[in-house]
């Protein structure tokens, strides 16, 4: 059956395409009581009588005419048939018998039937979750369609439905996309696009990275939010419009301007606070990054340059923070009391704040204590399991106190040197500090920097704006709260 979608243009851009359908006439049949058994049924699958072309099930042979889609049946496509009275499938198919516009279905079904009962004629098992954007894929995977008829008569084994023919209706739109930047020129060759709509997210893959319009099977919306991310070498730009509505069986032509995403290694100091997706990306809100199909993970909380923030590595020049604490019983113990673990020791504070080292000490930590229930070097193990760090980013690691106070510092603090680990108060410039990190107030955070033999370095915010800081016992001490916030470097 042929499907001619006639386009209409609407405000922004998006081209809305219309079908009509036709009330059939009825013809009265002869009731046979109901029983089990094997019937023929034959029916039309063709245009409406009154020249407005009835909407039809696309078959596998799509085209575009630049206004519309055309489909036509092919020989052989298969029809399924339930009972919706008897809340049953018939086993067997309808066939088409020919190509064309229209079409005959035909076919031998077993099961009961009775005059009366509605029965739903079924095209397609639709697959949209993966898509290469062409209308060859919609028509050969994603593409279904139904039709209802009534059983109006069965004689000698034959089914008799209302009018003899069926009127199918597609279960989802078509939208023919051309990508373009801000600036309107095509975006280039795109290597993948996905759509986030209703809560389903839809993943289209090229043969090959193409600068041609991309066609996308989706369900029917109604005033709802959509957005976008199209990857062109390497690069990806998003696309997000309220108030989105595709009506099933339509065809949309939409044109798409999208503004570039920019990359945890591309952030600036402009970034700080902002928050980190676990696919890489920068978002301002949690919202934000759960609608474009990701979860924020961290929170920006220095930027620097290169080689800045951790011995380890001299790219790495940003740290982030994970969103909640690790508390209670998990991370009691730093380490064991005399116990010699392969980590400078920083008897002094002023080389102590000097320590940027928080992803080896890390990494001895865990080799020393990754197995051993109360310690943080398990805690941060299962941390690692349970929370993937983002792309473009380091594992997360037990923070040092150079690290804690590169946070600090940029948060206004002015830390001193006091030798004696007798520092007054540090006090930062953001006066909600807990609110803005969720840290928890009278917590004793611990550091990965070992101060000696017996004692770690902890730093514990006394409220929203000051900080302490000192050693502690790698036992802990019964009746103070630990905590761990893990970090990562970018």
């Amino acid at each position: 059956m042929n499907v001619r979608m006639k386009a209409a243009v609407l405000a922004g851009g998006w081209l809305l395409a219309a079908c009509t359908s036709d009330d059939a006439p009825q013809h009265p049949g002869t009731p046979e009581p109901q029983r089990p058994g094997t019937y023929e049924l034959t029916l039309d699958a063709t245009k409406g009588s009154d020249g407005e072309e009835r909407l039809a099930a696309m078959r596998r042979v799509l085209t575009e005419d630049g206004t519309m889609i055309l489909s036509q049946w092919r020989n052989g496509d298969e029809v399924s048939v339930y009972n919706n009275t008897k809340n049953q499938a018939m086993s067997g198919k309808l066939t088409a018998q020919a190509d064309g516009q229209s079409a005959t279905l035909k076919g031998a079904l077993t099961g009961e039937v009775a005059v009366g009962d509605q029965l739903i004629l079924s095209y397609g098992a639709p697959s949209y979750d993966e898509q290469d954007g062409t209308l060859a894929h919609i028509s050969d995977v994603c593409d279904y369609a139904t039709a209802v008829v009534n059983v109006t008569g069965i004689d000698q084994g034959r089914i008799s439905v209302e009018g003899g023919e069926a009127s199918f209706s597609n279960h989802q739109a078509i939208l023919q996309l051309k990508l373009k930047d801000a600036g309107g020129s095509s975006l280039g060759n795109v290597s993948q696009l996905k759509i986030y709509a209703d809560g389903h997210t839809y993943t289209v893959t090229p043969g090959s990275p193409t600068s041609s319009p991309l066609y996308v099977a989706v369900r029917g919306i109604s005033g709802k939010r959509i957005g976008m991310v199209a990857t062109v070498a390497g690069s990806d730009y998003k696309f997000t419009k309220d108030d989105v509505s595709f009506g099933v069986a339509k065809y949309y032509r939409i044109s798409v301007k999208m503004s570039p995403m920019k990359k945890v290694e591309a952030a600036g100091a402009g970034d700080k606070n902002k928050l980190i997706g676990a696919d890489g990306h920068i978002y301002d809100t949690k919202e934000e990054a759960d609608y474009y199909g990701t979860t924020a993970k961290a929170t920006i909380v220095y930027v620097g340059t290169a080689g800045s923030v951790d011995a380890s590595s001299s790219a790495y020049r940003g740290l982030a923070i994970a969103l909640t604490d690790e508390t209670g019983s998990a991370v009691d113990k730093w380490g064991d009391e005399m116990d010699e673990v392969d980590i400078a020791s920083h008897i002094t504070m002023s080389s102590a704040l000097g320590d940027l080292a928080g992803i080896s000490n890390t990494a001895e930590l865990v080799k020393e204590y990754g197995t051993k229930d109360g310690y943080i070097g398990k805690a941060i193990n299962q941390f690692r399991t349970s929370t993937p760090h983002p792309a473009g980013t380091s594992d997360w690691f037990i923070p040092s106190l150079g690290q804690w106070a590169l946070l600090l510092k940029a948060n206004g603090a002015d830390i001193p040197d006091d030798s004696s680990w007798a520092p007054p108060f540090i006090t930062t410039t953001n006066s909600d500090m807990t609110t803005t990190y969720g840290f928890t107030q009278n917590y004793y955070y611990w550091t990965s920097t070992e101060q000696g033999t017996e004692a770690a370095t902890y730093l514990s915010f006394i409220n929203d704006s000051k900080v302490t800081i000192g050693p502690y016992t790698k036992g802990g001490t019964s009746g103070d709260s630990p905590a761990l916030r893990p970090f990562l470097a970018f």
